[in-house]
């Protein structure tokens, strides 16, 4: 099986008790849709979870291994309180505080405007430089 998978080493390792947060995080219920893994079946290659988006009193979801990578972009186990999840309001000051952190990179206009000429048989001005 490690054939098959030459970009394993890329992957993330799913681990039981370890939180996960989606490569474009959602709003559930006051918190981001992070993701804590229940169990994970290596053999059928499943996992399930459970989340702020997972209904109290429902069943965890089960989904495949590859498609619970697929979502996931990173561990977020060490940034988060034991046992909690990440308010929504707390994560979107976070985001535009690293949005304020990062400097815009505006482009310079390097092109020169073209030359106006006036023809002298025409009343109407012809533009002849490039833009």
């Amino acid at each position: 099986m490690e054939n098959l998978l030459p970009w394993r080493h890329l992957m993330l390792d799913v681990k039981v008790g370890r939180t996960y947060r989606a490569k474009s995080p959602g709003y559930a219920k006051g918190f981001v849709n992070d993701r804590t893994v229940v169990w994970v079946d290596r053999a059928n290659r499943t996992v399930q979870y459970d989340g702020p988006a997972v209904t109290v009193g429902r069943i965890r979801p089960l989904v495949s291994l590859d498609a619970f990578i697929e979502w996931a972009k990173h561990d977020i186990t060490q940034q988060l309180p034991a046992g909690e999840y990440q308010q929504w309001g707390d994560y979107l000051v976070q985001l535009q505080n690293r949005r304020k952190e990062l400097k815009p990179c505006r482009a310079k206009r390097t092109k020169q405007p073209g030359k106006l000429t006036v023809e002298k048989t025409s009343p109407f001005v012809k533009h002849t430089g490039t833009v």
